[in-house]
């Protein structure tokens, strides 16, 4: 088993480490990069628009990056390929699925501390002392310090000052040969305040000589307009678990405060210093304390890692896409490198990678006014996977486009509005293609290469869950412990390929992304928007049909769910039979009528566009008791049933209310759910 951990660029070398057959490797690499030209001759490789192409090998990244700069911008002779030599190196180096054992993957938790003599630690003017500094890794607790401290669970490390310290943290990094250093926001400040202040002491150079490949690279973001500093050790990959946190979790917080983060995943709290006024007087009259406050800090973050794996889940993904681990914050990075390596093994060559206008903006999902009130008896329906399955039934990819259009919108295809289709519809069937509701046309002859890395990545996450169901009952009946690490890695496969299958058609319609167009982009979101209004028209039409009136019953529409009332079909059965359980019946009609219409109804849309099968499915989500309908995309229900989990207390699905923003702070979001809970419950009688 070979993997690597890091690998970056040096000059004309790739450097790279990692483990083979469980041992440290560092190596330094002659790469000679690839790009690719147009040939008239017979050749193995060809473009996605079957473009004879020949490979032109370079003897050194220079080399390749000098023809690069003379000849990209000739129209008459375009080149190319893969521009990104650290992927590219990477691609060839491990053609097949990567094989990687995550326990040797060894990570750095670090967590400094600093004086506050002249206020809050400024980044620009690093003007503060670092006192403390705490790093675990492997189960060790190493805390540096110039002031006697007792820490029993700790390897102390006492030094004389400050750049000792300093060197200390580095030396420690070195000798435990880390791959991963993580912390709370540490990016952005703990490790360029570390570099600040080792620039006080020490020639870059000598910093240098401390990283694994002796190379330090400074770079500045902007974030919100503001400017931050970023350091990066190439050896070693910077993960903040405050972003990782961010991005992958799933969820939104009122602060990202490690303090809230903490007591909101593991109801823990960061060591509590309030008895002193200020975190000045807090070392200075208390040092022993300060010191076991630094400790907790270090101690929470792994064990948010413990509990959330979110570390894993980033190697992984980076694993999966055969990139370094810094790069799964970039989801056009991650599936470029995917597209590309799935193209190259085909002989099929990328375009290279090009200009784009930021501000460029596509017609983006149907979202209904909705009827404002107070309703009982709310059901939604949701198409699964909306933009993944349109980019699936209708073949959406760069190579399949038979025809570019954008000029057509959902109104073409509805009620009064329909204009007449049946040129556009048979220009398509003569070419054997399908229509989307943007006016583009996809080949039939061909499944390209989009469609089928989504459908790939779909199957494979279904396997991943369904395996890892069954050793989840297996160990419930069995309490064999050798099935957690099998469940543990399973759940993070299946989250991986969650997150892969997600993430792609924001890629699509997103102008950094190499293989995104307007047409492709506005064929999956208007398709989205007609798919969805066929749909709120079919709920609305059965429903009229036994009411017997022309009343909207369809309450709101977002994207790819619609919220539908049902109490008037309620209460015309309840004025005939009594219901022993309204939420049953409600199911009920949902299972037997409202999906097999809505099935019909995406059929009938399926082959009038001219696709092959039908991919769009809708599911019932919740059944709500009541429903509390504001604005678009603010309202609260009072669940009963959620994808078929009946609920023994009925559970609150708020959505843009002051109780859902993450700006509300908690005590006032709690009692605000707890007036919600009144409204859905009482009648207006009561209430009044």
């Amino acid at each position: 088993m070979k993997y690597y951990t890091a690998c970056t660029l040096k000059g004309n070398k790739v450097l790279v480490r990692g483990y083979r057959n469980g041992e440290r490797f560092t190596e330094s690499i002659s790469f000679k990069p690839s790009l690719f030209i147009r040939t008239k001759k017979d050749s193995n490789y060809k473009t996605l628009k079957n473009v004879k192409v020949k490979k032109m090998i370079f003897d050194t990244l220079y080399d390749c990056r000098e023809f690069l700069d003379q000849y990209r911008e000739l129209e008459d002779c375009p080149i190319y390929g893969n521009t990104d030599f650290i992927t590219q190196y990477l691609m060839e180096s491990y053609p097949n699925e990567i094989e990687y054992d995550l326990k040797q993957i060894k990570i750095a938790y670090l967590d400094l501390e600093c004086e506050s003599e002249n206020g809050f630690p400024n980044l620009d003017n690093p003007n503060e002392k670092v006192n403390l500094m705490s790093i675990r890794i492997s189960g060790v607790t190493h805390v540096i310090s110039f002031i006697p401290i007792t820490l029993p669970d700790c390897k102390i490390h006492m030094v004389s000052n400050e750049k000792e310290i300093l060197k200390k943290t580095f030396e420690i990094l070195s000798r435990e040969d880390v791959d991963i250093i993580t912390g709370w926001n540490i990016k952005l400040f703990d490790m360029p305040y570390i570099i600040g202040r080792a620039l006080l002491y020490f020639e870059q150079k000598e910093i240098e000589s401390w990283m694994p490949f002796n190379l330090m690279k400074f770079r500045e973001t902007d974030i919100g307009g503001k400017k931050y500093k970023v350091y990066e050790f190439p050896g070693y990959t910077i993960l903040d678990y405050m972003d990782l946190y961010k991005k992958f979790s799933g969820t939104n917080q009122e602060s990202y405060a490690l303090q809230n983060i903490a007591k909101v995943e593991l109801d823990a709290q960061k060591l509590d210093y309030s008895e002193y006024g200020s975190l000045r007087e807090f070392y200075n009259k208390n040092f022993q304390k300060f010191a076991e406050y630094n400790v907790q800090d270090v101690i929470l973050v792994e064990r948010l890692d413990d509990k959330l794996k979110l570390i894993d889940l980033a190697v992984s993904i980076a694993y999966e896409a055969k990139i370094t681990y810094d790069t799964v914050f970039f989801a056009t990075r991650i599936w470029e490198t995917i597209c590309c390596d799935y193209l190259m093994q085909r002989n099929i060559v990328p375009p290279l990678k090009r200009s784009y206008n930021k501000d460029e903006q596509f017609v983006g999902a149907y979202v209904k006014d909705v009827i404002p009130g107070l309703y009982k008896n709310v059901v939604s329906f949701d198409a699964t996977s909306l933009y993944p399955s349109i980019i699936i039934q209708w073949n959406i990819s760069p190579e399949t486009c038979t025809k570019a259009d954008s000029s057509m919108n959902a109104d073409y295809f509805m009620g009064d509005n329909k204009k007449d289709l049946p040129d556009l519809l048979k220009e398509a069937e003569s070419i054997n293609s399908c229509l989307a509701c943007n006016g583009s046309t996809f080949t039939r002859d061909i499944q390209g290469f989009i469609p089928i890395l989504i459908e790939r990545t779909f199957n494979q996450r279904k396997e991943a869950k369904s395996r890892m169901i069954e050793l989840e009952k297996e160990y419930e009946q069995t309490k064999n412990k050798d099935l957690l690490p099998r469940i543990a890695a399973l759940k993070i496969r299946q989250s991986v390929k969650k997150i892969l299958a997600n993430s792609l058609y924001g890629c699509l319609g997103n102008p950094a992304f190499v293989y995104s167009s307007p047409e492709l982009a506005t064929a999956v979101t208007v398709t989205g928007q007609v798919i969805i209004r066929k749909a709120e028209m079919a709920m609305n039409d059965y429903i009229q049909s036994l009411t017997k009136d022309k009343k909207d019953y369809v309450l709101a529409v977002d994207t790819d769910s619609v919220y539908l009332n049902l109490d008037a079909i309620v209460q015309k059965i309840s004025e005939k039979t009594k219901i022993p359980n309204v939420t049953e019946f409600i199911n009920q009609i949902c299972e037997q009528k409202i999906q097999p219409e809505l099935t019909k109804e995406m059929k009938i849309l399926s082959h009038s566009l001219g696709c092959a099968e039908n991919k769009i499915i809708f599911k019932r989500e919740a059944i709500a008791s009541a429903g509390m309908f504001i604005a678009k995309k603010r309202y609260a229900l009072l669940v009963q049933d959620l994808e078929g989990v009946r609920f023994a207390e009925p559970k609150l699905k708020i959505m843009g209310l002051e109780t859902a923003r993450s700006s509300t702070p908690l005590v006032v979001r709690n009692k605000l759910k707890d007036c919600i809970k009144i409204i859905l419950t009482k009648t207006p009688e009561e209430l009044r």
